[in-house]
């Protein structure tokens, strides 16, 4: 069932619920005010007729009184009298056989002074007098409302064609307003089940420029294309980066594997190309993680951890794997004392000193990062030392975590794309590498709502420094 039929129908059921409320509400009220007024006749007739009825003759019968203007002309009507005893004085009953007040009747009648009563379609007006009027007389008056009968009916009838006319009028209005209302989506359906193909990552709606729900949805739409066609893109990208970077190394190591089977070598020649296709390998394995962690920060898709990182913890967890991996390194890992801080404020006790080194993010990528920082500053030392420092910037409030090498160092025109995937500068050609490691340091960076510095000079080695919000004195 298309949109339109579903809107046409449910406001046609919306529109038939209201109405027919409306309708019922004014059937009702009419009703309850023909009885009210039809009640008050009766009552005005039993007073008069109950008065006629005293100054007459004893014995003399119902047609043998004057008419009063309150009384109702009817064929079908009764009139009782009865005494303080709840005796029946008088009964004239014009409508055949009609069952006269009952006890409870007329003790209600005597307790409230008045009552109105049913007998089929006859209605009943009993008033109850004074002692010192009538002596404590009752006397019922009774007869049928002909004409307000006749008047409901035909207000029945009346209602129930306006009902049944409004209905037709708001089902034939509703589909075609529901039509008008549709056009500008089922125009947009004809655009993109038009779309082509070879054309689908370029393709935008220009209803975007409405300022409606139309406008609304094909925003967001567009939006939706985009963001496709940025992770196709960043897919593409990185079928291309993987598919250049990864021959390479791939055919170098079968190359120094086909020519070590060309001719039987010795032992020693084994094991030297071994390790080094080891090596090379390891190398492959390290950059194809990188290129796939690269790619995923990127493109958005990869699924961060939030949680409370302590940064001071994971640079001593870092301090110690170097010192295996390079134990005759001089690393100097700093982590600036915690009364250096004391300017925070008085209140600031030891434990929340600690807590200014605490970050919310990825423990994982931020290890990543500290590590393809030092990885880099290693392999352009030109001397065994590596300095690494934990601070907190008082001035920006920023964690910062400073890693030092002296190495070759860059020039300014090297540092401008030092961040580009792949970029290589002509100095670093002879040292290993793929140049993806500070690509991926900036998108875990970024990633952390940080920032990532650097400052170099030709043969005086690099200083990189990569700033993050702490936790302590943020939302």
């Amino acid at each position: 069932m298309t949109i339109r039929n579903q809107l046409s129908r449910r406001l046609l059921a919306l529109v038939a619920l209201v109405l027919g409320l409306v309708l019922l509400s004014v059937y009702f009220l009419v009703a309850r005010q023909r009885e009210l007024s039809f009640h008050e006749r009766l009552r005005q007739g039993a007073v008069a007729r109950a008065v006629l009825w005293m100054e007459s003759a004893p014995g003399a019968g119902l047609g043998t009184l004057p008419l009063n203007a309150t009384e109702i002309a009817e064929s079908r009507a009764v009139f009782w009298v009865y005494n303080y005893q709840n005796r029946l004085l008088w009964a004239e009953d014009s409508a055949g056989q009609v069952p006269t007040l009952t006890p409870a009747e007329l003790s209600q009648t005597r307790r409230d002074g008045q009552a109105f009563f049913l007998r089929g379609r006859l209605e009943l007006a009993a008033v109850a007098f004074a002692a010192d009027r009538y002596n404590r007389m009752l006397v019922v008056w009774g007869a049928e409302d002909v004409e307000g009968e006749r008047q409901l009916r035909l207000l029945r009838w009346i209602l129930l064609t306006g009902w049944f006319l409004g209905m037709g009028l708001t089902g034939l209005f509703s589909y075609g307003f529901s039509g008008r209302a549709l056009s500008p989506l089922s125009h947009l359906l004809d655009r993109v089940e038009g779309m082509q193909t070879s054309k689908a990552l370029d393709f935008h709606l220009e209803e975007a420029k409405r300022q409606d729900e139309i406008g609304r949805l094909a925003r967001k739409f567009n939006e939706f294309m985009a963001r496709l066609a940025e992770a196709i893109r960043a897919q593409q990208k990185f079928l291309g980066l993987a598919s250049h970077q990864l021959r390479t190394p791939l055919a170098s190591t079968k190359a120094s594997l086909e020519v070590l089977l060309r001719k039987p070598r010795t032992e020693a020649e084994y094991r030297a190309v071994l390790e080094k296709t080891l090596l090379s390998l390891d190398e492959l394995n390290r950059t194809a993680q990188r290129l796939l962690v690269w790619v995923q920060l990127d493109a958005g898709s990869h699924i961060m951890q939030r949680n409370e990182v302590p940064l001071d913890e994971l640079l001593v967890e870092i301090q110690a794997t170097w010192r295996r991996h390079l134990p005759f390194w001089d690393f100097q890992f700093r982590i600036k004392a915690e009364e250096d801080f004391a300017y925070v404020g008085q209140d600031v006790d030891r434990e929340r000193g600690a807590e200014i080194f605490r970050v919310r993010g990825d423990a994982e990528l931020l290890r990543t990062a500290v590590d393809n920082l030092i990885e880099n500053a290693v392999k352009y030392s030109n001397k065994p030392k590596l300095e690494v420092e934990l601070s907190w910037n008082s001035t920006t409030g920023l964690v910062r975590v400073q890693v030092q090498d002296y190495g070759i160092g860059m020039d300014q025109e090297t540092l401008k794309r030092i961040y580009e995937p792949f970029y290589r500068s002509s100095h670093s050609m002879d040292r290993s590498g793929h140049g993806l490691g500070l690509a991926l340091v900036q998108q875990i960076v970024h990633w952390h709502g940080g920032t990532i510095h650097a400052s170099s000079e030709p043969g005086q080695g690099s200083v990189f420094s990569i700033d993050l919000p702490p936790i302590f004195g943020h939302a």
